[in-house]
């Protein structure tokens, strides 16, 4: 979960960066922010949501 969440974060950077070199069209490299900023902050989330599953608050008898 956590794995994939990396992947998003980081795939977002590049779709966002991407957009950059893609045009030279405002409005298309504003879509490509958005699109990669929304993708970075799903794989966030995602890394989040695998931390709080095994978190050490949580209990359970585990440490890590």
């Amino acid at each position: 979960m956590k794995i994939m969440g990396l992947i998003l974060a980081v795939g977002g950077w590049i779709i966002a960066v991407a957009g950059l070199l893609v045009t030279d069209s405002t409005g298309v490299r504003m879509v490509m922010a958005l699109v990669g900023f929304g993708t970075a902050i799903a794989g966030l989330m995602t890394v989040n949501k695998g931390h709080m599953e095994r978190a050490i608050w949580k209990g359970k008898g585990r440490l890590a």
